[in-house]
């Protein structure tokens, strides 16, 4: 009952996103898709019922989640560890590689040597990459499933804000799961309308 009851709302909220219309990236900010939605985000984003479920699942169980990785957040270190192996590599004076996976987990990397710790694949979908405003620009990197780490690149994210949050949909699971903790208070609320009309 409770499933079908869940099903139902999301199915409802779905409608009405479509038909409000999701905004979507049309491309002429010249960021790459990857960065401003990437997959990952798209998924989580779905309306779907195992994502509402996750999403709910999370609030209430939170305490169980805090010790454990998850797979973009340690995405997002290792791009924070690439990111400051070549702020040592420019202080160094050396050659700036193409970022790409070969640079990113090849033993013969040159990069390698500027990192503190060996450096491993955070996911099996992680792919990275590297996007330069312009020719003077440093290199902002982000993972082609993940995306960007946007507090690793606080600058550069606020420059582009209205660029991300224009990629992403108008409504997503997230959105659904804070309607629907937040449903019982607005009936609360509206059936102590009612009784106070009624009393007055």
């Amino acid at each position: 009952m409770k499933k079908a009851v869940l099903i139902g709302f999301i199915l409802i909220v779905g409608v009405g996103a479509l038909l409000m219309g999701a905004r979507t990236s049309s491309g002429v900010s010249g960021l790459p898709e990857e960065m401003l939605y990437p997959k990952y985000l798209k998924n989580r984003d779905e309306i779907s019922y195992t994502n509402v479920r996750n999403e709910l699942r999370f609030r209430f169980w939170a305490h169980k989640f805090n010790f454990r990785e998850l797979p973009h957040e340690n995405c997002y270190k290792m791009q924070r560890r690439l990111g400051k192996a070549l702020e040592i590599m420019r202080e160094a004076g050396a050659p700036i590689p193409e970022i790409n996976d070969e640079t990113a987990f090849d033993e013969k990397s040159p990069i390698r040597v500027y990192m503190k710790l060996q450096a491993k694949r955070p996911h099996g979908e992680c792919s990275f990459s590297a996007y330069k405003e312009d020719a003077n620009a440093n290199e902002i990197i982000y993972c082609k499933y993940h995306g960007l780490d946007r507090d690793m690149h606080n600058d550069f994210a606020k420059r582009h804000i209205g660029d991300f949050r224009a990629a992403r949909p108008l409504i997503n699971a997230f959105d659904v799961a804070e309607l629907i903790l937040f449903l019982p208070a607005l009936i609360i609320f509206g059936i102590t309308l009612i009784v106070l009309k009624k009393i007055i």
